[in-house]
C-alpha cells in the first residue's frame, strides 16, 4: 500500500517580484498559516478554497505532497492567490463509463474556486506566467487547473498562454447547472413547467399515497448522526453505477474526516429518505456563504419507476428554499436530465492542463492529446444525445449488476 506522502512543516517562505506585485511563494503548513490574514481577506464563495477545509484536504487526501500557494500583494495589500497543492494526480480516461487508460503524473493541482481576488485580463496573464513558471522551476510536470468558466479570461489565457508543446490540445466541456432558490416549495414550482411541474406533484402523491406513514425523510447535520448516515447511505450507494466507478459517497478516512469538519462548521446536509425503514435514496452537500454544492446522489435502482431520487431531491429544496442562509444550489459537475428541470441557468466549465516544458512534460502532454481525441472521436460517432443517453444507461445497467466491492 502506498504511504501517505510527509506534508513540509517548515520552509522558508518564498519572496519574489512580478510586474509591480510581490510573490510570496507558501510550500509548508507553517506558511500557510503566515498568509492567512491575506487569505481570509481574499477568501470568497467556494469552500474548496476554505482555509479550514483546504488544511483537512492536505492533511488528509491520499496522494498530496505538499501546499502550494502562490500571494500576489501591491503596496502590502493582498490582491490575489492561486489555492494549489503538489499531489500525485491519477488521470482516467474512458469510453462511456469503460476505463480505457489511467494516466499518473506530478502535478500542481489548483482547486476548484482556486484563484482568488479580482479576475480580469491583465490579472490572468500574470497568474497563468505564475503557473509557468512555477513548472519552469520543475515543482511538478503539469498544473491541472479544475472547472474554469469558459467565459472567463483565466480560461482563454490558461489555453494560449503556454507555448505549444506546454498548451494543452483539446478539452472536456461540461455544463454546470445551478438554481436559484425562491422563499418556498410552491413558489419553485410555479417556476417550472406546467409538465414538470404536475409530474413532481404527481410522483409525490403516488409515493406517499403507496407508503404513508412507513415513509419518512430524515435530515443529518450532526457528528452524532455521522454513524449511521454513512451505514445507511452506503446500503443505497453500493447499488449504483457510481460505486463501481469509485465516485459514490463512502464511509472512507477522508470522506469522513471532511464529513467532521463540515458538521462542525454547521456546513453539512444530508437528506435520507426511507421506506419500510429501510434507506431507499440520499442527497448531500455544503452550504457554504450562501451557496449549496451538492455531492454524489443516490437512489435505489430497483425503484427507478417510483422517482424515489427526485422526491429526495424536491424535499430538499423544499427545506433549503426555507433557510435564510442559503441563496442558491448548485447541481456540480456534469448535464443530466433532472438538472436541466431542477436548473434554472448552466455555465459551462472545462479542466484545463498546462505542462512542464521538458520531455516528460511533452510526452505527458502527447497521450492526454491522443486520449481527448479519441474520446471526442466516439462523441461525434454516437451523435445524437437521445443515443448516448441509451447507451450511458445501459453501461450503468451493466456497472449496477457488478457485484460489489467496498
Amino acid at each position: 500500500m502506498n504511504e501517505q506522502p510527509k506534508l513540509l512543516q517548515k520552509g522558508s517562505l518564498e519572496a519574489l517580484d512580478s510586474g509591480g506585485y510581490s510573490v510570496r511563494v507558501a510550500r509548508s503548513i507553517e506558511e500557510l498559516e503566515a498568509l492567512r490574514p491575506a487569505w481570509l481577506e481574499l477568501q470568497g464563495s467556494f469552500v474548496t478554497t476554505d482555509l479550514d477545509y483546504y488544511l483537512t484536504v492536505l492533511r488528509h487526501k491520499p496522494g498530496v505532497r505538499r501546499p502550494h500557494v502562490v500571494l500576489l500583494e501591491r503596496d502590502g495589500r493582498p490582491e490575489l492567490m492561486i489555492v494549489g497543492r503538489i499531489e500525485d494526480a491519477n488521470l482516467t480516461f474512458r469510453l462511456g463509463y469503460r476505463k480505457i487508460y489511467n494516466l499518473r503524473f506530478k502535478a500542481l493541482a489548483v482547486v476548484y474556486g482556486g484563484f482568488l481576488g479580482e479576475v480580469g485580463q491583465d490579472e490572468a496573464e500574470l497568474l497563468v506566467d505564475q503557473l509557468l513558471a512555477t513548472l519552469a522551476r520543475g515543482e511538478a510536470e503539469a498544473a491541472i487547473l479544475a472547472h474554469l468558466s469558459v467565459d472567463e479570461p483565466l480560461y482563454a489565457e490558461a489555453r494560449r498562454r503556454p507555448r505549444f508543446l506546454a498548451q494543452q490540445h483539446g478539452s472536456r466541456l461540461q455544463p454546470c447547472w445551478r438554481l436559484y432558490l425562491p422563499e418556498s416549495l410552491e413558489e419553485f414550482l410555479r417556476s417550472r413547467s406546467p409538465r414538470t411541474r404536475e409530474g413532481m406533484r404527481r410522483q409525490a402523491r403516488r409515493l406517499e399515497n403507496r407508503y404513508g406513514d412507513s415513509l419518512t425523510l430524515e435530515r443529518f447535520r450532526d457528528r452524532d448522526q455521522l454513524d449511521r448516515l454513512f451505514a445507511d447511505a452506503e446500503q443505497v450507494a453500493a447499488k449504483t453505477y457510481q460505486w463501481q466507478l469509485g465516485v459514490a459517497f463512502r464511509d472512507t478516512p477522508f470522506q469522513r474526516t471532511i464529513a467532521e469538519l463540515a458538521m462542525d462548521k454547521g456546513w453539512f446536509r444530508a437528506y435520507v429518505l426511507y421506506l419500510e425503514g429501510r434507506p431507499v435514496a440520499f442527497w448531500h452537500g455544503l452550504a457554504y456563504e450562501g451557496i449549496f454544492r451538492t455531492g454524489t446522489p443516490a437512489y435505489d435502482p430497483s425503484l427507478a419507476g417510483l422517482s424515489v431520487g427526485n422526491y429526495v431531491l424536491m424535499r430538499m429544496i423544499e427545506d433549503l428554499c426555507a433557510d435564510d442562509s442559503v441563496i442558491e444550489l448548485d447541481h456540480g459537475f456534469g448535464d443530466a436530465e433532472y438538472k436541466r428541470r431542477f436548473g434554472d441557468e448552466a455555465r459551462v466549465e472545462g479542466d484545463v492542463l498546462i505542462f512542464a516544458p521538458s520531455l516528460r512534460g511533452a510526452r505527458i502532454n502527447l497521450v492526454i492529446t491522443v486520449l481527448l481525441a479519441i474520446e471526442s472521436l466516439a462523441s461525434r460517432i454516437l451523435g445524437r444525445r437521445e443515443l448516448r443517453t441509451r447507451l450511458k444507461r445501459a453501461w450503468r445497467r451493466r456497472l449496477v449488476s457488478k457485484p460489489r466491492a467496498r
